[in-house]
Protein backbone atom coordinates (compact mmCIF):
# COMPACT_ATOMS: atom_id res chain seq x y z
CA UNK A 1 0.00 0.00 0.00
CA UNK A 2 2.72 2.29 0.95
CA UNK A 3 4.53 1.58 -2.68
CA UNK A 4 1.28 3.25 -4.41
CA UNK A 5 1.14 5.63 -1.70
CA UNK A 6 -2.41 4.32 -0.74
CA UNK A 7 -2.71 5.66 2.77
CA UNK A 8 -6.40 5.00 2.99
CA UNK A 9 -5.59 1.64 2.05
CA UNK A 10 -3.32 1.24 4.46
CA UNK A 11 -5.29 2.58 7.18
CA UNK A 12 -8.11 0.07 6.75
CA UNK A 13 -6.50 -2.72 6.92
CA UNK A 14 -4.45 -2.02 10.02
CA UNK A 15 -8.14 -0.99 11.70
CA UNK A 16 -9.92 -4.27 10.26
CA UNK A 17 -6.53 -6.44 11.49
CA UNK A 18 -6.92 -4.59 15.08
CA UNK A 19 -10.95 -4.84 15.11
CA UNK A 20 -10.68 -8.47 14.15
CA UNK A 21 -8.08 -9.55 16.18
CA UNK A 22 -9.19 -7.81 19.56
CA UNK A 23 -13.05 -9.09 19.04
CA UNK A 24 -11.44 -12.79 18.20
CA UNK A 25 -9.67 -12.72 21.46
CA UNK A 26 -12.71 -11.52 23.37
CA UNK A 27 -14.61 -14.62 21.64
CA UNK A 28 -11.50 -17.15 22.34
CA UNK A 29 -11.05 -16.30 25.80
CA UNK A 30 -14.70 -18.14 26.42
CA UNK A 31 -13.32 -21.27 24.58
CA UNK A 32 -10.93 -24.17 25.81
CA UNK A 33 -7.12 -22.53 26.11
CA UNK A 34 -5.83 -24.37 23.19
CA UNK A 35 -8.18 -22.10 20.87
CA UNK A 36 -6.60 -18.96 22.74
CA UNK A 37 -4.82 -17.40 18.91
CA UNK A 38 -7.74 -17.75 16.90
CA UNK A 39 -8.35 -13.98 17.35
CA UNK A 40 -4.98 -13.37 15.56
CA UNK A 41 -5.15 -16.26 13.09
CA UNK A 42 -8.69 -14.38 12.55
CA UNK A 43 -7.44 -10.87 12.18
CA UNK A 44 -4.42 -11.70 10.15
CA UNK A 45 -6.61 -12.76 7.56
CA UNK A 46 -8.92 -10.10 7.64
CA UNK A 47 -6.57 -7.41 7.26
CA UNK A 48 -4.95 -9.69 4.61
CA UNK A 49 -8.12 -9.56 2.97
CA UNK A 50 -8.49 -5.78 2.87
CA UNK A 51 -5.21 -5.47 1.91
CA UNK A 52 -5.79 -8.06 -1.16
CA UNK A 53 -9.09 -6.43 -2.01
CA UNK A 54 -7.80 -2.66 -1.67
CA UNK A 55 -4.31 -3.86 -3.89
CA UNK A 56 -6.90 -5.26 -6.75
CA UNK A 57 -8.54 -1.91 -6.66
CA UNK A 58 -5.24 0.56 -6.94
CA UNK A 59 -4.46 -1.78 -9.98
CA UNK A 60 -7.79 -1.58 -11.41
CA UNK A 61 -7.33 2.38 -11.25
CA UNK A 62 -3.72 2.48 -11.62
CA UNK A 63 -4.08 5.26 -14.52
CA UNK A 64 -6.44 7.83 -12.60
CA UNK A 65 -4.19 7.00 -9.41
CA UNK A 66 -0.79 7.81 -10.84
CA UNK A 67 -1.66 10.32 -13.64
CA UNK A 68 -4.30 12.58 -12.03
CA UNK A 69 -2.89 13.43 -8.59
CA UNK A 70 -1.38 16.43 -10.00
CA UNK A 71 1.52 17.46 -11.88
CA UNK A 72 5.31 16.01 -12.02
CA UNK A 73 6.50 19.27 -13.48
CA UNK A 74 5.45 22.58 -11.90
CA UNK A 75 3.98 24.66 -14.75
CA UNK A 76 5.51 28.14 -14.88
CA UNK A 77 6.07 31.15 -17.33
CA UNK A 78 9.33 31.96 -18.57
CA UNK A 79 11.82 30.25 -21.60
CA UNK A 80 11.54 26.82 -22.10
CA UNK A 81 14.45 25.07 -21.03
CA UNK A 82 16.57 23.45 -24.58
CA UNK A 83 15.58 19.96 -25.00
CA UNK A 84 18.70 18.61 -25.71
CA UNK A 85 19.54 15.30 -23.37
CA UNK A 86 22.85 14.37 -24.41
CA UNK A 87 25.57 15.98 -26.23
CA UNK A 88 29.32 15.11 -26.70
CA UNK A 89 31.52 16.81 -25.55
CA UNK A 90 33.71 17.36 -28.72
CA UNK A 91 30.61 18.48 -30.56
CA UNK A 92 30.19 21.21 -28.09
CA UNK A 93 33.67 22.55 -28.73
CA UNK A 94 32.98 22.78 -32.30
CA UNK A 95 29.62 24.65 -31.91
CA UNK A 96 31.47 26.76 -29.54
CA UNK A 97 34.37 27.44 -32.52
CA UNK A 98 32.00 28.61 -34.77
Amino acid sequence: MYYFDDLTGAIWTAIVFCLVTWIGSLIATHLPVIWYGAGVIAGAFAGWSVAYARLRWVEKNMDRHVFCRGNLIPQGKGKRPSGMVYERKAEQEQKEEA
